[in-house]
């Protein structure tokens, strides 16, 4: 005691010392200073007489469990200036007195003010709330937004309907894809009336299938080659006989979505060039299937595939680009467990290779 009573008054940290009941034997300086009281108003006091009986138990009950283990130990712990009335946190940590014979008498004590920390805590939480309130509320609006396309979208989509049913001078080439289109267009507006606050625009709201992938794309490549019939882009599809009919278990729709955005994108490589070629082919490889997009437009360099596999928005080049296609490929990639594979040459043509686990 005479030790702790010389040493406390120059030692850099507020330190106290109680008894086994938690009666104040001593404390110095800066730890009346923190607390905003004198010793007088202090001295042979517990913790109850100047702080709630909660806050008084939970500095007590640390107490005894340092004199039981007879360990170092700390915690947190909240108390309010007794001048001010203000809180004050701290972190303290507190180790068993003993007396000259070895025997635990009670603690000594010491603390660091945290409430600066605690305080930029607490804001850093309440900012994250009031983003998360401001995204909900954005995401809220989208939500309703793309519901009332999709409700506007059904009136034209069933004129087309009726046009098409009285169009009996096409030619059933040009009938097929321009129902499989419709047909798309349906799916998709049906999809965003299904949109909920739960499942925001969320590709995991189409369950998977068994796919014949080939057939998905041979509908696609009919619907293309009609969108981009004035860019004169030669379109083809390969494959072996057995890979005609290989199929995958994934979403049919997010992927003849994610495709038909990669072919888009394929397309836009080839202008200025007068004999663009874009060939698909589905391959089987070590249990998996392959799709290869290859394209003879302008190439990408190493910085631009490195955007694409790291999933960063990518409009390079484009005027009305919004990096949404691209998203929404990755997007089906991830929940239909299928990787991307990008190969590049700048005025050569671009590779894109896409594999999905296969079906036995």
């Amino acid at each position: 005691m005479d030790a702790l009573e010389i040493v406390s008054p120059i030692l850099p940290l507020p330190v106290y010392w109680h008894d086994r009941q938690g009666h104040v034997l001593g404390i110095n300086e800066l730890c009346l200073k923190g607390m905003g009281t004198t010793l007088d108003k202090v001295l042979g006091k517990t913790p109850f007489d100047f702080y709630p009986k909660e806050v008084a138990e939970h500095i007590l009950n640390h107490h005894e469990l340092v004199m039981q283990t007879e360990q170092i130990l700390s915690q947190e712990e909240c108390i309010n200036n007794l001048s001010t009335g203000q809180p004050v946190y701290a972190k303290a940590l507190k180790v068993p007195l003993y007396d000259d014979n070895g025997n635990v008498t009670g603690i000594i004590g010491t603390s660091i003010d945290i409430t600066a920390e605690k305080e930029a805590e607490r804001l850093k939480l309440e900012n994250q709330a009031h983003r998360n309130a401001l995204a909900l509320e954005h995401q809220e609006k989208i939500t309703l937004f793309a519901r009332k396309v999709a409700h506007d979208i059904n009136s034209p989509l069933a004129a087309l309907k009726m046009m098409m049913a009285e169009c009996t001078e096409l030619s059933e080439i040009k009938l097929i894809p321009l129902n499989q289109t419709l047909a798309r267009l349906t799916d998709i507006s049906k999809n965003l009336l299904d949109i909920n606050d739960d499942k925001f625009l969320n590709v995991n709201s189409e369950l998977a299938r068994p796919v014949v992938v080939y057939a998905q794309l041979a509908e696609l490549l009919n619907e293309k080659r009609i969108e981009f019939m004035k860019q004169k882009v030669v379109f083809k599809l390969k494959a072996d006989l057995m890979e005609k009919s290989a199929t995958a278990f994934i979403q049919a729709g997010q992927f003849k979505r994610a495709f038909s955005n990669l072919i888009n994108n394929a397309v836009e490589s080839l202008v200025g060039n007068p004999e663009g070629k874009i060939i698909i082919e589905v391959k089987t490889e070590n249990n998996e299937l392959l799709v290869d997009l290859n394209d003879n437009g302008k190439g990408m360099n190493s910085r631009q595939i490195s955007k694409i596999i790291s999933r960063e928005g990518f409009t390079e080049g484009k005027s009305n680009g919004h990096g949404l296609g691209l998203q929404q490929v990755w997007d089906m990639l991830e929940f239909n467990r299928g990787r991307m594979e990008v190969h590049s040459v700048i005025g050569s043509g671009t590779l894109i290779r896409i594999r999905f686990p296969g079906l036995h």
